[in-house]
Parts: C-alpha cells; sequence; structure tokens
C-alpha cells in the first residue's frame, strides 16, 4: 500500500481543523452582530488594522483556504500524489 501524497491531511486532523475553523467563524458572526456600521472603522488590537481590515482579511484567507481544498480534491480525483 502505497503512502498518501504530501499535500494530504489526515481525516482527523483534518476533521479537527474543520471543526476549530467553524467555531471561529461562529465566534466572529457573533461578535460582529454586536458592531454596527459605523464600528467598521474602529480599530483593532493589530496596529493600524481597522475592523474593516482585518475582516477583509480574514476573507481573503478564507478564500484562500478554499482554493487550496478545491485544488487539493481536484488532485485526489486525478489520482495524483
Amino acid at each position: 500500500m502505497s503512502s498518501p501524497p504530501e499535500w494530504a491531511v489526515p481525516a482527523s486532523r483534518a476533521a479537527a481543523g474543520a471543526d476549530l475553523l467553524e467555531r471561529a467563524v461562529a465566534y466572529t458572526r457573533g461578535s460582529l452582530q454586536l458592531a454596527v456600521g459605523a464600528d467598521l472603522d474602529s480599530a483593532t488590537p493589530c496596529e493600524r488594522w481597522t475592523l474593516l481590515d482585518l475582516l477583509r482579511h480574514m476573507n481573503d484567507s478564507l478564500a484562500a483556504l478554499t482554493s487550496r481544498r478545491e485544488s487539493a480534491s481536484r488532485l485526489a480525483a486525478r489520482g495524483c500524489r
């Protein structure tokens, strides 16, 4: 039996990562319900980042994760290792 490709994540680690991401997104959504439109220009603990900057960064990061996962799925479907 051959070993899995190096880009493959063991199912248990993938599930743990997905669970952590789901909790982080849920926490973020709950926190954002407390913010109003004017708060998007508010400072964050990250120096020089507003709430809007941070949300844009999170959006870009989630898009990158999605793209990576889709690429890995395509490679796996083609049997690439």
